[in-house]
This record gives C-alpha cells, sequence and structure tokens, in this order.
C-alpha cells in the first residue's frame, strides 16, 4: 500500500509541478517524504523478519548436537530406553480393555 501511495504522490507532485492551478506541489512533496520514510522503516522490518525467518530454517535443518553425540557416549536416558526395548523377558503391560465376554 506505501509503494502505491508513493507512485500516486510521484504522479500527483508531476503533474502539479507543471500545473500549479491544480495544487500543490510542495505539499504532496511532505507527504511523499513521510511516505518514503515509512518505506525505509517497512524495509528494515521486513528484513529483520527475513532474518529470523532464514535462522530458523537453517537451524530446522541442522539441529545443535547434544553433549552425547559430541562424545560418542549415550545419555542414560538412551541407554534405559534400549534396555526397555531390548528386554524380551518383560511382560506387556496390562491392557486397559477386558477381553470380550462370551
Amino acid at each position: 500500500k506505501a509503494e502505491s501511495d508513493r507512485t500516486a504522490m510521484e504522479k500527483m507532485r508531476s503533474v502539479y509541478a507543471q500545473n500549479p492551478s491544480l495544487g500543490d506541489a510542495k505539499a504532496v512533496a511532505n507527504s511523499l517524504e513521510h511516505t518514503n520514510a515509512k518505506l525505509s522503516e517497512l524495509a528494515a522490518e521486513r528484513d529483520k523478519f527475513q532474518g529470523w525467518l532464514t535462522q530458523a530454517s537453517e537451524s530446522k535443518l541442522a539441529p545443535p548436537k547434544n553433549k552425547s553425540e559430541k562424545t560418542g557416549k549415550s545419555s542414560p536416558k538412551t541407554k534405559k530406553h534400549k534396555d526397555k526395548v531390548n528386554n524380551s523377558d518383560a511382560k506387556p503391560p496390562p491392557s486397559s480393555v477386558s477381553p470380550p465376554k462370551p
């Protein structure tokens, strides 16, 4: 919207400069300066958000390594989980669903 406003004001300023009886070119020039400042602010904000988006995208692609990956040792949580998975003697947990009645 601000860009279309700027384009319209530039046209108005040009027309008013050629034919002063239609309007004041200086007043439009002041509004144009204000719009250009607003566009600069919006561009800076866009760049900031684009930087954040790039950082977020990169962090999803390459997640940070945890301590166990750096040392080559598994963490206690991982080891316990592996024990549970590999323990074939363990009974399955009781089912909360009762068997169907005959």
